[in-house]
């Protein structure tokens, strides 16, 4: 059975980010040793562990990549993984090593939040990584330009959760982390809420629910309320003749001045400015991301 696969293109696109190489291996041999500085090849290298382990050593640093970790390098570069059979087991990775004159932004932006990185195995990277290799064997990614596609949506998903340093899976159900809370923010939002009660919809301790929901979606539990709350007030401010204080109490917000203050905190003006009109947005409703 074929587990990895190489590209070569016959014409040049330095435009483009292409795969070099993807597969899926099992070590047992101390012979797997790579350099970096002393490779010939060029380009960008993920890993990751689905069994066992290896080490990453990164200027100085060492690094045991485990299950459920993987590691970004650049080729060549100041790096060096490799298997020690004293581990007592193989070590089983898939890979997929890029190049591309767009990437190293990209990798840069990777490499600042790894160079080892914790990821589910049933996260999304590692889901629209198994759809790479599965379409590369399929023969779905054979033109360069629906490949690169395909690997800019793919490095994406790393960069959505290594941004919000977090670990979360995909929930089975399709909702996003924490959507009883979220969905009771949204039923809820015209009136005073607490710490307390978003914690015990969850079915967690307040200090819990605060930790794992910003883990999981890069912000706290207020400051997606107030989210929710200055899209329902900008709406208000645009379709209705509400006063911008009966706005303000209507959207949950304790005062007019705070009100103000964090409508144009989001949205880069005050409600009076935004109900005059004083921007571009033909648009029926405001989201705020």
């Amino acid at each position: 059975m074929i587990k990895s696969y190489g590209f070569r293109f016959p014409d040049s696109y330095p435009e483009l980010m292409l795969i070099e190489t993807i597969g899926h291996e099992t070590i047992t041999d101390a012979a797997y040793d790579w350099e970096g500085r002393t490779r010939q090849t060029t380009g960008y290298l993920f890993q990751y562990t689905l069994a066992g382990s290896g080490w990453l050593e990164v200027e100085g640093q060492l690094f045991e990549v485990k299950k459920n970790q993987a590691f970004v390098v650049e080729i060549p570069g100041p790096h060096r993984y490799y298997y020690d059979p004293r581990a007592g087991e193989p070590w089983e990775v898939i890979w997929v090593r890029l190049r591309g004159g767009q990437m190293a932004s990209i990798w840069d932006s990777l490499h600042k939040r790894g160079p080892v990185l914790q990821l589910n195995a049933d996260a999304e990277p590692i889901a629209a990584w198994r759809r790479l290799f599965h379409d590369t064997i399929k023969g779905k990614l054979n033109d360069p330009y629906v490949q690169s596609v395909r690997i800019y949506e793919w490095l994406l998903t790393i960069l959505r959760l290594s941004r919000q340093g977090h670990e979360a899976s995909r929930r089975p159900d399709g909702l996003p982390p924490y959507g009883a809370s979220i969905a009771y923010m949204r039923e809820k939002y015209g009136r005073t809420i607490n710490l307390e009660e978003l914690a015990a919809v969850e079915h967690l301790s307040k200090s819990h629910y605060c930790k794992a929901f910003h883990r999981a979606l890069g912000l706290s539990p207020f400051d997606y309320l107030n989210r929710v709350r200055v899209e329902e007030a900008a709406e208000l401010l645009g379709g209705s003749d509400l006063t911008v204080t009966q706005i303000a109490a209507a959207t949950g917000f304790d005062t007019t001045s705070y009100f103000g203050k964090v409508f144009k905190r989001y949205v880069g003006m005050t409600p009076l400015q935004y109900r005059e009109g004083q921007h571009d947005w033909n648009v029926d409703r405001l989201k705020l991301v």
